[in-house]
């Protein structure tokens, strides 16, 4: 069984709406899933479609079998319900991080971050570090950087654009990663991790910069972050600054629970 001490699901926007986000929580299984929508302009399904195709495909699940095979059990459930909705370059895509407590295992598919008894893991992709570094240094030479218009998102834009074809690839070496969008998700994109019981476990989105040991100095650390550093170019360089329109430059969800 799962006791929940905290949890909340925030959106990057400021009016609060199109939050991409899910927290999936039940008496014994725990998920936190980051919906990613494609850079491609157009209609089509969402980041937010496949984060509800996953919720949903967890709401079903037995947990008969190992977590990998849960995994297999949710892409399809994700390739089903996307089936004729988007093209391969406009597929979305979601991560996945989840605790169930009846595998006392801690399972991650993406760059999501957690921590078990105070071991942080967190999450990174090697494509966002180099695209990062590439518009940080851009954005610092240029010094053209503004919330209106993020020249340096301008840059890596045609990359990001291609990035989709490194979804669940291992065919480009270190740049491919795991993710959900309804294609297999090879074994090493799949990391577990065993759980004690009695632990403290903390789950949450990399719209947090770490796991930290509850939500509001989650919440503290992001927000001294951003305050000094709103083009995301430094302590937070990343691959967007925060928009004009937006509170954070992702939306972010955290949860914390012991385990019995």
């Amino acid at each position: 069984m799962i006791d929940y001490i905290e949890s909340a699901s925030i959106s990057k926007h400021a009016d609060g709406q199109g939050n991409e986000d899910r927290l999936f929580m039940r008496d014994n299984l725990c998920a936190v899933i980051d919906g990613a929508t494609t850079k491609h302009l157009g209609p089509g399904a969402t980041g937010a479609t496949v984060a509800d195709l996953v919720c949903d495909s967890l709401s079903r699940a037995t947990l008969d079998d190992g977590l990998p095979q849960l995994v297999r059990i949710i892409s399809q459930h994700v390739r089903d319900g996307l089936s004729g909705r988007t093209a391969p370059h406009t597929r979305p895509s979601a991560t996945l991080l989840l605790y169930s407590a009846v595998h006392r295992q801690v399972l991650r598919v993406g760059d999501s971050h957690l921590a078990i008894n105070g071991e942080a893991v967190r999450g990174a992709k090697q494509i966002d570090r180099l695209l990062a570094e590439v518009r940080s240094l851009y954005v610092r030479l240029s010094g053209s950087w503004t919330a209106e218009d993020d020249t340096g998102r301008a840059l890596i834009l045609p990359v990001l654009r291609q990035q989709y074809r490194l979804q669940n690839s291992l065919a480009f070496d270190e740049y491919g990663y795991g993710c959900i969008d309804g294609s297999a998700v090879p074994g090493r994109f799949i990391e577990t991790w065993n759980v004690p019981d009695g632990a403290e476990i903390i789950l949450c989105s990399d719209g947090y910069l770490s796991p930290a040991p509850t939500l509001a100095q989650a919440e503290a650390e992001l927000h001294e972050a951003l305050k000094a550093d709103p083009a995301c170019i430094g302590t937070l360089k990343g691959t967007k600054g925060l928009n004009a329109r937006q509170v954070s430059f992702d939306d972010r969800s955290y949860v914390r629970l012991h385990t019995r």
